[in-house]
C-alpha cells in the first residue's frame, strides 16, 4: 500500500508541474502521467493499495478516467486541425466534441470518488477528498458553460481570465490529490518492518488507543527486564 500511494502520488506532483510549465507537448505528457496514476491507485502495487479496494465499478472508472482523457487529448486537436476555419458551425462542432469528452471524464470520476469514499481504504477525511477536488472543478467548469453561453456577449478578457482560472484549479487540485496520497503513505508502516507500540500510538487519533498502546509498551519492556 504504502509503495502504491507513494508512487501515485508522486506521478500527480509531476503532472501538477508540467501543468504549470509553458512547454511543447505538455498536455500529452500530463495525459500520459495521468494514466500511469490512475492504474496505480487504481490497482495497487503489487496486489495491494487499490483506494477503490478494488471493487469492479470504481477500479474500472479510474482506469478508464485516465484513458478517456489520453484520448481526449490527442483527439480534440485533431478534430479541430480537420476543420478548415474554426467559426460558426464548425466552431461548435469541435466544442460539442471536447465537451461530451470532459461530460464522460466527469462522469468517470464521479463514479471513481463514491467508491473510494464507500471502499474506507483511504481514512477519515482524506477519502472524501476526491469528491472535494471533483465538485470544486465541476462548479468552475459550469461557470465557464454559462459564460461561454453568452460567448457572443461576454468580453474577451472574462474568457481568458476563467480559462487561466480553470488551469490554475487543475494545477491545485492534481497537486492537493498527489501530496495527500505522499502524506497518507508517508503515516503507512514500512514493508517487511514490523510495526512498534510506540509507532502505534503516533498513527492513532484516539486517546485510549495511545493508553492501550503506552500500557502495552511498558508491559513488554517489564517482560523483558523479567527474562533477562
Amino acid at each position: 500500500m504504502r509503495e502504491a500511494w507513494t508512487t501515485g502520488g508522486a506521478l500527480l506532483v509531476e503532472g501538477a508541474l508540467i501543468m504549470s510549465l509553458p512547454m511543447p507537448g505538455r498536455d500529452y505528457m500530463v495525459a500520459a502521467i495521468l494514466v500511469v496514476a490512475c492504474v496505480v491507485f487504481a490497482f495497487g502495487w503489487r496486489g495491494r493499495g487499490s483506494v477503490a479496494g478494488r471493487r469492479l465499478i470504481p477500479t474500472a472508472a479510474l482506469v478508464l478516467l485516465g484513458v478517456v482523457a489520453l484520448a481526449w487529448t490527442i483527439a480534440v486537436p485533431i478534430v479541430a486541425a480537420a476543420e478548415p476555419e474554426m467559426t460558426g458551425e464548425a466552431a461548435r462542432r469541435v466544442f460539442a466534441f471536447a465537451t461530451t469528452g470532459t461530460a464522460i471524464e466527469f462522469a468517470l470520476a464521479l463514479l471513481a470518488s463514491i467508491g473510494i469514499v464507500r471502499a474506507r481504504v483511504v481514512p477519515d477525511p482524506w477519502r472524501w477528498m476526491p469528491v472535494g477536488v471533483l465538485a470544486a472543478m465541476a462548479a468552475l467548469s459550469l461557470a465557464g458553460f454559462v459564460v461561454l453561453g453568452i460567448g457572443a456577449t461576454a468580453p474577451s478578457p472574462v474568457i481568458f481570465a476563467l480559462s487561466a482560472l480553470d488551469r490554475i484549479v487543475a494545477v491545485l487540485a492534481v497537486l492537493a490529490l498527489g501530496v495527500a496520497a505522499l502524506v497518507l503513505a508517508s503515516r503507512l508502516p514500512t514493508p517487511g518492518v514490523a510495526e512498534t507500540p510506540a509507532r502505534a500510538i503516533e498513527r492513532s487519533p484516539h486517546p485510549l488507543d495511545r493508553e492501550d498502546g503506552e500500557r502495552a509498551e511498558h508491559g513488554d519492556a517489564r517482560r523483558g527486564d523479567e527474562e533477562r
